[in-house]
């Protein structure tokens, strides 16, 4: 295990940067939650969506619609002007939009047509306004199925279904908020810390004399990258396991309290993946240990502005949200503005999350083929 040993012996000479990323996460994380901590008690705030109706039946079953959404969003009534309602879902002043037609009773609660709805690309609110809307258009063809006139479907959908809170935050958990807070800038301390090993270990071993040595001495290369690989995910593991930890040290209960912390979990280690094979394929391509920093900091700062890191996905322009989807930092703070956003997940919202994950799996073994492209020209060239 000479190559594992020497692997490990090198990832402990960086265990200052490590320590000083670490610092830097764990003092991020306490001053979030002081700072929540100094809030007014008894604070709280619903999220609603900017809903828009184009309504032409005018009729009291498309009234009730409008009321049993207006309960907790903001619903307004639009006309029916393509290039209006465009600038207006484009500027985010609609979040979702329904068309009613005419004869609403006849085409889709009595025919089998839908309403007609239109919703922001990549935005949650689609998904849980489809869910709404399936709702009560279900509970209205169960009860006009049972014989119930159109004024006793509505008074009866508006008595016994209860409005659905988006998002909320009571005082009593905003301990969960700023647990979130840690997992969005997760990210950046991760390809910090691994950026810096992996390159240091991978630069080291890459150097033509200890090639050499290890072409003469009595180890495949098969061996070798097998230690290798071994040294490099037990160091990102236990750097895993270690954040982890200080957010459960710093949390405590409330960290096991948190809402979706399985998911919160399962999207962290998919990014562990994420950025060790990021790091691989950085250590692979660098040649010169004095431009390691430079590099280092261009990805890891970069990636971290692009894809809603430092700054809120919500309030970076659509031209970066384009750029930040053809990175896999992009697809985990998705997840996380998934999970912190909704208090229940239905099946659509689970389907997205597991396809950001899925996504974030397709990057990781995108850099780990072109890092082993890298790696057998290397070995090539160093044979001539």
């Amino acid at each position: 295990m000479t190559v594992f040993k020497a692997c490990i012996k090198i990832a402990k000479s960086k265990c200052s940067i490590t320590l000083l990323y670490l610092l830097i996460f764990t003092a991020l994380l306490i001053g979030f939650q002081k700072s929540d901590s100094s809030h007014s008690e008894d604070m709280f705030q619903d999220r609603s969506v900017k809903i828009g109706i184009i309504d032409e039946d005018q009729g009291p079953l498309a009234k009730g619609l409008y009321h049993y959404l207006s309960k907790n969003n903001q619903v307004s009534y639009e006309k029916n002007d393509t290039s209006v309602l465009q600038e207006k879902m484009y500027y985010r002043d609609l979040e979702y939009l329904i068309w009613i037609p005419e004869n609403f009773v006849e085409n889709c609660l009595q025919g089998t047509n839908s309403l007609k709805v239109m919703a922001i690309p990549e935005e949650m609110t689609g998904s849980y306004m489809a869910s709404k809307v399936n709702s009560y258009m279900s509970s209205a063809k169960l009860f006009y199925n049972a014989g119930f006139s159109i004024d006793e479907i509505v008074e009866n959908i508006d008595q016994y279904e209860k409005p659905e809170i988006l998002y909320s935050h009571p005082k009593t958990n905003t301990g969960y908020q700023t647990f979130q807070i840690g997992m969005v800038f997760l990210p950046y301390i991760l390809m910090g810390i691994l950026f810096f090993t992996f390159s240091s270990i991978l630069i080291t071993f890459n150097q033509s004399t200890l090639q050499q040595r290890c072409q003469a001495a009595p180890l495949t290369p098969t061996k070798k990258s097998i230690q290798m690989l071994l040294a490099l995910s037990l160091y990102s593991f236990l750097l895993w396991s270690i954040i982890i930890l200080v957010e459960l040290l710093i949390f405590g209960k409330t960290f096991l309290k948190t809402p979706h912390l399985m998911y919160y979990v399962m999207n962290a280690f998919v990014l562990l993946i994420v950025v060790m094979s990021l790091a691989y394929l950085i250590g692979s391509s660098i040649k010169n240990i004095n431009s390691t920093s430079v590099v280092i900091n261009v990805v890891s700062l970069s990636m971290s502005f692009l894809c809603g890191v430092f700054v809120n996905l919500e309030l970076l322009p659509t031209k970066v949200i384009k750029i930040a989807m053809f990175l896999p930092i992009y697809w985990y703070e998705k997840s996380c503005q998934l999970l912190r956003t909704y208090g229940t997940l239905n099946s659509g919202m689970k389907i997205n999350f597991y396809k950001y994950q899925g996504i974030q799996l397709l990057f990781a073994i995108a850099f780990i083929m072109i890092a082993l492209v890298i790696v057998k020209n290397r070995r090539i060239l160093s044979r001539h």
